[in-house]
Parts: C-alpha cells; sequence; structure tokens
C-alpha cells in the first residue's frame, strides 16, 4: 500500500508539477502559475505577476530537482499597436504591420525577464530555469500578452 501510494505521488509531480506546487503558492491556481502576465508591447513584469513569481520561486527553492522552462511569446495583434513601428500601413485583415523580427526580440525579452526575476530576485540556480525557443502569434486566446512557465523532474 505505502509503495503503492508513493509511486502514485512521485508520478503525479512528475506529469503535474505546477498541480503539486499550487499548495505552497497560497492563492495562485496551478493554470495561474503557468501563465505571466506582460503590458502588449513590453517585457517588463507587471505588479500583479511578481508575486505569482515569487511563489514560484519559493516553490522551486523547495523542490531542488525541478527545472522551469520559460516560453516567451508575442502576439501581432496584441502587440503590434503597441509596438513602435517604421511602417504606418496595416495588413489587409486591418491589423497593424509588425517587422516579425521585432516581436521574436519581444517574445526572448520577456522570457528573459522571467528568468531574470527567478534567479536574481528568488535565488534559483540559473542552470535550473531555461529558456525555450520563442513564439511569435497572431493572437492569444484571450487577447492578453503572456509567457508560459512548464516545469520537469531532473
Amino acid at each position: 500500500v505505502f509503495a503503492d501510494t508513493l509511486i502514485k505521488f512521485v508520478t503525479g509531480i512528475v506529469s503535474s508539477p505546477f498541480t503539486v506546487m499550487e499548495g505552497l503558492a497560497g492563492a495562485f491556481s496551478s493554470k495561474d502559475l503557468k501563465r505571466v502576465i506582460f503590458a502588449p508591447g513590453s517585457s517588463a513584469i507587471a505588479a500583479g505577476q511578481v508575486d505569482k513569481l515569487k511563489a514560484v520561486a519559493k516553490a522551486l527553492r523547495e523542490r531542488p530537482a525541478l527545472i522551469v522552462s520559460i516560453e516567451g511569446r508575442a502576439y501581432s495583434r496584441v502587440d503590434g499597436k503597441a509596438i513602435p513601428s517604421e511602417k504606418s500601413e496595416t495588413e489587409s485583415s486591418g491589423d497593424p504591420a509588425v517587422d516579425e523580427k521585432m516581436l521574436e526580440e519581444l517574445a526572448r525579452q520577456r522570457a528573459e525577464s522571467i528568468r531574470a526575476a527567478l534567479v536574481m530576485e528568488g535565488k534559483i540556480e540559473s542552470e535550473r530555469v531555461e529558456m525555450l525557443q520563442e513564439i511569435v502569434e497572431k493572437n492569444s486566446s484571450d487577447g492578453k500578452a503572456d509567457a508560459f512557465l512548464s516545469l520537469t523532474a531532473d
């Protein structure tokens, strides 16, 4: 019985570590912990997201086997209106024309902002925080600019 319980517990940690961390993170759900919101066109971590990253850092310090991966994202519709562009045209869809490289750079900067917060302020070892390939999409599912976190066991 004990072995079965232990196997289920370890499997739960590996398959959904944010759910396990939810209890430590207080007011944040596992869904909330996976997503960091940014102001459109910005890579600065919004004030309301700082406590979330502090909770993630605390949980990571208490679970040294976990590694966090950060997927920076940018959206042409959400961020395009806020990014200064040398072009003032719009695409045929009415969306602002935004340089894809500028959006990739914004997505990278968002991931780097999260990484810096976890490493410098959260005191997480840099080798436990990895940045994934940045993602540029037309629009987010809810119209908000964000980046995603995922956890894996070492």
